[in-house]
């Protein structure tokens, strides 16, 4: 197609390696977003900086925590987007740098990736245990911080649990805004976009850009809600 460039999801796979050089080969740089081409000709990798995302789930713990000695549980759902490990990192070295005033209990608890209702059943377990029930519990993506959140209302633990979600929707931005939730967090996806075209841009104009570009995150909390309800 002769196109100026292209801007792709990476793969560590050798066709998809073979078929960025060959676009390189020809004068059509490549962008890789979500994952890298690793020891491919791509020109820079949009990263979503999943470190940095952990980095913010634990400032908001730090920040909604109303006791000195919470209990965190971070629920892992293999079919999430995103490296849960690199996530988990940022959030506990954020409770040891920022947090070292408080006594975090923190845990992850693994959903797996079978059905929704297995899914559910697993949350509705970690969420009914009087004994082992966090305080605040972090979710990685959208469906998953819907279905705690309906939880709390269906088993009347609005208050006793905090939630800090993923993604950004309508109807999530709205219950932060009536109290629901806590806080959301998601990268900033207009913002990758548009470092997906600068970077190419930038490439074409000067042979050269940044091999890693790094996207802002955004936070979503009661205080700053209403700005995004006038968005929507």
């Amino acid at each position: 197609m002769k196109v100026d460039g292209i801007i792709l999801e990476g793969a560590d796979e050798d066709d998809v390696r073979m078929a960025v050089n060959q676009a390189s080969e020809q004068g059509i740089p490549v962008v890789t977003i979500l994952s890298d081409c690793t020891g491919s000709r791509r020109k820079s990798f949009i990263e979503l900086g999943d470190y940095d995302l952990g980095r913010e789930y634990g400032r908001q713990i730090i920040n909604i925590t109303e006791k000195r000695e919470p209990n965190v549980v971070l629920l892992i759902n293999e079919t999430a987007k995103g490296n849960a490990g690199e996530i988990r990192k940022g959030i506990q070295e954020t409770l040891e740098n920022e947090g070292n005033h408080l006594q975090v209990s923190f845990r992850t608890e693994r959903l797996g990736d079978g059905a929704q209702s297995e899914i559910s059943d697993k949350i509705k377990e970690i969420l009914l245990d009087e004994g082992e029930r966090p305080d605040i519990l972090l979710c990685m993506d959208e469906q998953d911080t819907k279905t705690v959140y309906q939880f709390l209302i269906d088993y009347d633990l609005e208050g006793k649990v905090q939630i800090i979600g993923s993604c950004v929707s309508e109807s999530l931005i709205k219950a932060v805004r009536d109290g629901g939730i806590a806080a959301l967090i998601d990268v900033d996806t207009e913002q990758a976009g548009m470092l997906c075209v600068d970077a190419l841009n930038y490439y074409i104009e000067n042979e050269s850009v940044n091999d890693y570009i790094i996207v802002d995150d955004m936070v979503i909390t009661k205080e700053n809600v209403e700005r995004y309800i006038e968005d929507e």
